[in-house]
């Protein structure tokens, strides 16, 4: 009878231990899971900031061809007037 308690005891520590081992997993996976999101979170922002600054970027160019090819078409209707 002694040697079954003994082992029941020993069934009872691992199974203990196996709990908070779960329990460290769980927390573990918690501050993973928190992590990641804000890592995604920050990459979403810089991609927000890259994009917008881009296409600011262009519209910017846009409008400098825009102006340069309205100055070369009274340059040319100029010459043409002449």
């Amino acid at each position: 009878m002694a040697g079954l308690k003994d082992t029941l005891f020993g069934v009872q520590a691992t199974l203990s231990d196996a709990v908070d081992r779960l329990d460290g997993l769980e927390t573990d996976y918690g501050e993973i899971t928190q992590a990641t999101k804000a890592t995604l979170r920050e990459f979403r922002k810089g991609v927000k900031e890259d994009t917008c600054f881009l296409t600011q970027e262009i519209r910017n160019l846009y409008t400098f061809v825009e102006h340069e090819l309205r100055a070369i078409r009274a340059e040319v209707e100029e010459i043409r007037t002449e």
